[in-house]
Parts: C-alpha cells; structure tokens; sequence
C-alpha cells in the first residue's frame, strides 16, 4: 500500500509535511482493527479525524451511517472527494479538527439526532497534538459515545495507566474520569507511510454518561491486555 499512496500523492502533486504528523496507515490488518474497534453499525455517525488519503475513510463509510471526514491539507481534501465520489455518506470538511465544533456540525449539515444512534470520533492522531485534540474532545464528550485514536505508544501507556504505576498521571486522570479506556493493539512503526520515529498504539475510550456509577478514576478495562501488530 505504500506505493499506492505515494503514487496517488504524487499524481496530486502533494509533499508531506512532517510539521503536520502526516504518516498515513498502510497495514490492512491495522485498518481492520480500528473497525472492529469502533464497534460501527449502520445507526452511527463518525467523526473521522485526520482522514489523509481515505484508505480508512472508506471503510468507515461501508460500516456506518454517515462520516464526517475532517482534514486540514486542502491538497488532501481534494483527494478524498475525488477518491469518495462514489459515497454519499461520506461529508469531507477542511478545517483544524482543534476548531470543529461538533454540536456546530451537525447543524450546519443539518444532522438530527433522531437519524443516528451515536456518534464515535475515530482517527490518527499527529502526535504533537494529541493532547489537545484529547481533551477538545472530552469536552464535547455528551456528544460522543466512544473514541477510537492511534497515538503514540507512551501517550498510550500514560492513558491506560494504573494507580501507582510510573505512567499514572494528569492525562491518565483527566481520561478515566470521563471514560473507560481500554488499549486495543501496539503497532509498529513500520504499519505506516512515511514511518515515523516511534511506534504507536490504538486506544479506546468508552465515554462515560454523566453520574454513571461506573465511574471509577484510574480505571483501565485492559492494563497490558492488548496484543501487538507489527
């Protein structure tokens, strides 16, 4: 699949730029993992952050009721509606997923709730901002249901940690208070194009409703469960 992508890059004429965290997945076996991670049915709306060439864009598409595609390089944009012509439940929006406002979104495209059973943020996340795009998040968490996000390996680690574990901490704190989280595969560097310089894992994070008695800080569903995709 590499040369797949760097041929269509490209034909568009598209340089990468590494100040943006542009690595795209190129691992079929990682692509289907994010799927059955989400858990999608027909009834759920997606969020797709960082849609890049619409290799998981269009999986998500055949496995959902509608995804809205967020991608901030115009040159990729143009990609994925030449790419995804042929959905028509797939909405590509240009724009700064940190500026995305969802409950804005879903007006703007005139998205009722009564059309769809959840809403499920799903992305790769670049790993300078996956902090921020974390928490931007979880403040629109009563609009989310679960979260899907390959970051990276020790942002993972910290985000799944225990109670007294060296990776315990703040960002630990702030996530299991308002979800269960759960990671799901360690994948290796070479599960991407270009390759980055560390390796990642696939975190979900189950949302938690407002006084949900299972609540419970420092909670992680699966600490060292998860398998490892090379």
């Amino acid at each position: 699949m590499s040369r797949q992508i760097r041929n269509i890059l490209r034909e568009h004429g598209i340089r990468l730029r590494k100040r943006w965290g542009q690595n795209f997945l190129k691992d079929e076996e990682v692509l289907e993992e994010i799927i059955r991670a989400a858990e999608l049915n027909k009834d759920d709306l997606v969020l797709e952050i960082g849609a890049g060439t619409g290799v998981l864009t269009e999986k998500l598409a055949e496995s959902s009721f509608r995804v809205i595609a967020v991608e901030l390089d115009e040159g990729l944009c143009g990609i994925l509606k030449e790419r995804l012509a042929n959905f028509d439940n797939v909405t590509i929006v240009q724009d700064d997923i940190l500026k995305v406002d969802l409950r804005g979104v879903l007006k703007t495209f005139n998205l009722q709730p009564s059309t769809f059973n959840s809403i499920k943020a799903i992305g790769n996340l670049p790993y300078y901002l996956t902090t921020p795009i974390i928490f931007h998040l979880l403040k629109q968490r009563s609009l989310l249901s679960l979260l899907v996000i390959m970051v990276q390996r020790e942002v993972a680690e910290r985000l799944a940690a225990v109670p007294g574990g060296k990776d315990y901490g703040v960002l630990t704190l702030a996530c299991q208070y308002h979800a269960e989280v759960e990671m799901i595969a360690r994948v290796g560097r070479e599960a991407f194009f270009p390759s980055p310089e560390v390796d990642s894992a696939l975190i979900r994070l189950r949302i938690l409703t407002e006084g949900s008695e299972e609540r419970r800080v420092g909670k992680c569903v699966s600490a060292g469960g998860c398998r490892c995709i090379k």
